[in-house]
């Protein structure tokens, strides 16, 4: 089973590819939105900012959304954000599968970096096997706003308080995933969630 990795020149493919690959999944590079169709499921990686993955998609980004409705997708970080439909993080429009925008993190302390408890607020394929209320590695200064309540299937508070302390972690809607930490550095529990994506893409295609 194939699983293609969105290459918009800003996220680290190498450990996100080098995670895939541990779950049995071969990874494939796709250098343009239309390779990225080529596979059974779509990883859009973490790392960069808002408006320079945005630009990758400029040109049939409707096409890409509307195409990527009904096909297994995985954003991680910068991914998740990219779901939604813009960002305060400069210019550029997101792929508005998942209605809502991306706003600054304005915490005691930003960027937020370090292990963070992630708890559930919704059942979701992503995380079964995985104790609630468990830790993942974030780092990150801008969070996904979902304007549906019920697009959220997961949030974390951070400690110290500050206007959106409390905020979206993970983001779900049909076979469309995000995750504001990063799976692919998070040990055991991140291996397993991405093992999680592969396995509902394997049960889907």
């Amino acid at each position: 089973m194939k699983i293609s990795i969105a290459s918009y020149g800003v996220g680290n493919m190498h450990s996100i590819t080098k995670a895939v690959e541990r779950t049995g999944a071969e990874a494939v590079i796709a250098r343009t939105p239309a390779e990225l169709f080529a596979t059974d499921g779509i990883v859009l990686p973490g790392v960069g900012s808002f408006s320079a993955g945005s630009r990758w998609f400029e040109g049939n980004r409707e096409e890409t959304a509307e195409l990527m409705k009904d096909r297994p997708v995985l954003g991680i970080c910068l991914g998740c954000q990219l779901l939604l439909e813009d960002s305060e993080e400069g210019g550029g429009m997101g792929l508005g599968i998942i209605p809502g925008t991306v706003k600054r993190l304005r915490t005691r302390k930003v960027p937020n970096m370090g292990w963070e408890p992630v708890s559930r607020s919704a059942d979701c394929v992503l995380f079964d096997g995985i104790p609630d209320g468990e830790p993942f590695y974030f780092v990150h200064s801008y969070v996904p706003v979902p304007s549906d309540d019920g697009d959220a299937v997961a949030v974390t508070a951070l400690s110290g308080g500050g206007e959106n302390a409390t905020f979206a972690s993970a983001i779900a809607r049909g076979e469309n995933f995000g995750v504001q930490f990063h799976p692919e550095k998070s040990s055991v529990q991140g291996m397993r969630l991405l093992s999680n994506f592969v396995e509902h893409v394997r049960s889907v295609r």
